[in-house]
């Protein structure tokens, strides 16, 4: 996914977006009004997630990846270079507008894939799975 949408308690008749921007090289979150689909305006109404060690972010999801009724956001890159490639977890912050959103690497140094027809880049689009603990 490229972007996420969700609705939360603290921001009524607003959607927050979290998106994984390839070209800007980031992960971010806006807010958008969802009676006029406008970005909400003034101070807060979008932040920068990671600008600094996404490189070309490719995929972003709200998960609870570790079963503690808190969701993650959990991305990936898409690069070529293994040390700058890979899938990590950022812990969503209560106040998404200033707080802290913490990196965990969960796996790096994927050596792409040589193609012969488009520049080799890993590791992809990652999904979240839970066994059924049967």
């Amino acid at each position: 996914m490229l972007f996420e949408v969700h609705e939360f308690p603290e921001f009524p008749g607003e959607l927050v977006i979290f998106s994984a921007e390839y070209y800007n090289k980031r992960l971010a979150m806006y807010r958008v009004e969802t009676n006029t689909g406008n970005l909400v305006q003034g101070e807060g109404s979008w932040r920068v997630i990671d600008d600094q060690n996404i490189y070309g972010a490719s995929s972003i999801q709200l998960v609870d990846l570790n079963n503690d009724g808190q969701k993650q956001l959990l991305c990936s890159n898409f690069d070529s270079d293994p040390l700058k490639n890979g899938v990590f977890a950022y812990t969503v912050p209560t106040d998404k507008v200033n707080g802290t959103y913490d990196r965990y690497v969960i796996a790096s140094g994927f050596e792409p894939y040589n193609a012969l027809f488009f520049t080799p880049r890993a590791p992809g689009f990652p999904y979240a799975v839970w066994p059924d603990g049967k």
